[in-house]
Formats: C-alpha cells, structure tokens, sequence
C-alpha cells in the first residue's frame, strides 16, 4: 500500500493538519529546552494514525524554530543488515544542515550521548523483535 501524505507547507507546516496537532509540536519544542545536550523521542500508535504526517509537520516547524534534530524512520531501515550504518547516515545528514560552526565530529560526539541513553531503549526493541515481546 503506498503512503500518501497531505501537503506540508514549510512556511506554516501545521495549516492543513485536521486533527489541530500545531499544540503537540509546541510541547515537544518545550521538552527540547529542557534537554539542552539532546534526548531521544519515538513516536509509536497504530498503522494509519497520522505518525508520519505528524512527525514531517513537526520537522518543518522545528527547522523554522531553528532546532537542530535528526530524524531516523526504523522502517525505512528495517531491512538493514547494519542499522548503526544507517544512523551514522542521518547524522551525517543532518550535520550539513547545521551551522558551519559545529563539524560533523562535534555532531557525532554530541549525538553520542543520545546514542548511549537510547541503549535500553534500543535493546528492550530487538529483544521484542527477536524474542517476542
């Protein structure tokens, strides 16, 4: 089944969102504050309820705010035999967005104190992956 998405305007990322999610976006640019040196954030729900447009209206409303972030689906890198590989990609990604100020080292070592948090999280998803949750 492909996936169509509604329209996202950069300008105004949340002024075709039904369900008025402009509010949630809002909370999360608060939580972000809190956590200057960064936090990992996953988004989980049901197929079909609006995570993916969601997620692409929060990411254009924090590139306005002028929040840097890096953004990795687990499933369009489900299949991966590697997926530090695919992680690595995105913030190399994401690091050419970022001011010229900060290299792509700084990014990978800031990015690494996520990375060490997001361990349990990441251990407790390929135990249920692999050996049922």
């Amino acid at each position: 089944m492909k996936e169509t998405l509604p329209a996202i305007n950069p300008d105004k990322p949340f002024e075709n969102c039904l369900f008025d999610r402009e509010l949630y976006s809002e909370i999360v640019k608060i939580k972000i504050k809190q956590y200057p040196e960064g936090f990992v954030m996953s988004l989980n729900n049901g197929w079909g309820t609006g995570k993916t447009t969601f997620i692409k209206m929060l990411l254009a409303d924090l590139k306005l705010s002028k929040f840097d972030y890096v953004y990795i689906n687990a499933w369009e890198n489900d299949y991966d035999t590697d997926p530090f590989i695919a992680i690595l990609g995105e913030f190399k990604k994401a690091s050419k967005s970022i001011s010229t100020k900060q290299s792509f080292t700084k990014v990978v070592l800031k990015a690494s104190k996520v990375g060490v948090k997001s361990i349990p999280s990441l251990l407790k998803h390929l135990g249920g992956k692999y050996l049922g949750d």
